[in-house]
C-alpha cells in the first residue's frame, strides 16, 4: 500500500514539472530598445505638393518662410534630441531633411523690386521701358513752308477778299494789280495744297487750291476773267517767284504772245546787252544790277527780220525788288503789248 502511493506521487510530481517546463517563456538574448514616437514629431518629410500655392509669385523659386515656421524650428529640434535612439540605427540624410528645416534662402531682387513703389522703379531693359512707360505722342509731320502772294491783273469793278489760312487763322490778302506786295506763309496740307478761301455769310468757304509741287515761293494773278462766284483755274495764272533763279534786281521778261519773241536787254550804267530768243510760254532772267538802281533799256524785233526794232522802251530796275515784263499780242493780232509787274 505504501509502495503504490509512493509511485503515485512520484508521478504526479514528473508530470506538474514537465507541465511547468512546457509553459515558461524563452529569456531574450539581448536587450531591445524601445523608441518612443510622438504625434509632433516629423519622421519623413511630407510629399510635395503637385501644384504651388496660389500666394507664390511666379518669379519665386520657394515660398518665404513665415513667423510660425521659424518659431517651430527650436522644438522640433528638442524633441530630437530627447528621443534616445541609437546612432547606429538613425538615418542621418532623413534626420536632417525631415526633422531640421532648411534655413530660409535670402530673398530674390525680383522680390525687392516688387516691394519698391513704382515711380522708384528702374526698368531693366528697354522692353521694361517701353511698357512703364507712357507712350509719348507722335511727333507731327514737318509740314512744308512757303511764301505767297496774290494780285490782280486788271483790278475788278466789284472788288473781294480773299484769303488764306496760317497756323489755323484766317489772313486777308492784300490785292493791287500787278503789284505782290504782301508775303504770306499759309497752311500746306499733306497733298501740298495751299486752300485760298473767300467769306460768305461771315463762314470761309474755299474759293480754289494750288498744288505747291516744286515751288517754295509762289504769285498767283487774278486774270480779268475770274468769276469768284464760278472759279475757274484757267484764269489763275501761277508763277515761280525764287529768288535763286529770279534775283532781286532782275529783269523776268515772259513770253504770253502766243508766237516766238526776239529781244535783247541793255543796262546803261555798265553797257552790257543780254539777248533772248523765247517761244511761248518761255521766260527770260537778266543777270541782277550791280548797284541800287539802274536804268535798263529793251527792245523787240521783228521775228521775220531780227534787224527791225519793233519796240523799245526803258524802265528803273532795284536792288530790292524783282520786275517782270510780259509780253502780250496787241488787239488786233499783228503786234504786240507790254504790262510790267513788281514783286515787293
Amino acid at each position: 500500500m505504501k509502495n503504490r502511493l509512493k509511485f503515485f506521487f512520484c508521478l504526479f510530481a514528473v508530470g506538474f514539472l514537465c507541465v511547468a517546463c512546457s509553459t515558461r517563456p524563452a529569456e531574450p538574448s539581448k536587450p531591445v530598445p524601445v523608441v518612443q514616437v510622438t504625434t509632433k514629431e516629423v519622421a519623413t518629410p511630407p510629399a510635395p505638393s503637385k501644384t504651388p500655392p496660389a500666394t507664390v509669385p511666379v518669379a519665386d523659386k520657394k515660398p518665404k518662410a513665415s513667423a510660425t515656421d521659424t518659431a517651430s524650428t527650436p522644438a522640433k529640434k528638442e524633441e530630437v534630441n530627447a528621443t534616445k535612439v541609437p546612432a547606429s540605427k538613425k538615418n542621418p540624410a532623413k534626420a536632417q531633411k525631415s526633422d531640421v528645416p532648411a534655413a530660409p534662402k535670402a530673398p530674390l531682387k525680383k522680390e525687392e523690386k516688387k516691394d519698391v513703389p513704382a515711380t522708384e522703379k528702374q526698368p531693366e531693359s528697354s522692353v521694361s521701358e517701353k511698357v512703364e512707360t507712357p507712350v509719348s505722342p507722335a511727333p507731327t509731320p514737318e509740314t512744308k513752308s512757303i511764301k505767297f502772294r496774290c494780285t490782280f491783273w486788271m483790278k475788278p469793278q466789284k472788288s473781294y477778299d480773299i484769303y488764306v489760312r496760317t497756323k489755323g487763322e484766317f489772313h486777308r490778302c492784300q490785292l493791287f494789280e500787278l503789284v505782290f506786295s504782301q508775303e504770306m506763309t499759309p497752311d500746306v496740307d499733306e497733298k501740298g495744297m495751299v486752300t485760298v478761301y473767300r467769306k460768305t455769310n461771315g463762314d470761309f468757304v474755299p474759293l480754289f487750291t494750288i498744288d505747291t509741287c516744286g515751288i517754295d515761293n509762289l504769285g498767283a494773278i487774278l486774270l480779268p476773267k475770274f468769276n469768284p462766284e464760278d472759279p475757274q483755274g484757267a484764269y489763275i495764272q501761277v508763277l515761280d517767284l525764287d529768288e535763286k533763279k529770279f534775283p532781286k534786281g532782275s529783269l523776268r521778261v515772259l513770253n504770253w504772245a502766243h508766237k516766238e519773241v526776239i529781244g535783247d536787254v541793255l543796262f546803261r550804267h555798265c553797257g552790257t546787252r543780254q539777248a533772248f530768243t523765247l517761244k511761248c510760254g518761255e521766260y527770260f532772267s537778266s543777270a541782277p544790277i550791280s548797284k541800287n538802281r539802274e536804268i535798263c533799256e529793251y527792245r523787240f524785233f521783228d521775228p521775220e527780220n531780227p534787224s527791225r526794232t519793233i519796240f523799245s522802251s526803258a524802265l528803273s530796275l532795284f536792288d530790292w525788288n524783282q520786275t517782270m515784263l510780259f509780253v502780250l499780242k496787241n488787239e488786233t493780232g499783228d503786234g504786240f503789248d507790254f504790262k510790267v509787274c513788281k514783286v515787293r
